[in-house]
């Protein structure tokens, strides 16, 4: 009975594993989408604004109220879009670059240098400009 044990104990911890990763791809899957959705209601913002600056560039009138509420709107998108972008980098544990937005796995970006590793911003570093010079 000890090996029948041992067996599911390990397809027990096989499945779990399994279960946590399809779990991650449809938290993924459900992300996507609503960034999907949040583009798209982007794109449909983006066109009324081109409608309104050309009916008010036709008219001579570019003081209208309408352009800046649509500019928020696009705003508000964009930051929703970050928002859920980086939810799913959570999920999946990667790293971003502030700079450029590039995904990196390891832990220095590949354009702008930038150190992701902790370990590396450790005190340890910093005590050299504590110490003192024979000046």
């Amino acid at each position: 009975m000890g090996v029948f044990e041992d067996m599911y104990v390990k397809f027990r911890a096989v499945f779990e594993v399994v279960g946590d990763k399809a779990s991650q791809i449809v938290d993924v899957s459900k992300l996507k989408i609503k960034i999907a959705e949040c583009e798209n209601q982007q794109k449909h913002e983006f066109e009324k604004l081109g409608r309104i600056i050309y009916r008010a560039k036709k008219n001579n009138i570019l003081d209208n109220p309408e352009i800046e509420s649509r500019i928020t709107a696009i705003d508000e998108l964009n930051n929703k879009i970050n928002i859920l972008k980086s939810e799913i980098n959570d999920i999946k544990d990667r790293n971003v670059c502030d700079k450029n937005q590039n995904e990196n796995k390891p832990c220095v970006c590949n354009h702008c240098k930038k150190n992701f590793d902790e370990s590396d911003n450790s005190p340890e570093e910093d005590d050299s400009a504590f110490k003192k010079s024979d000046d």
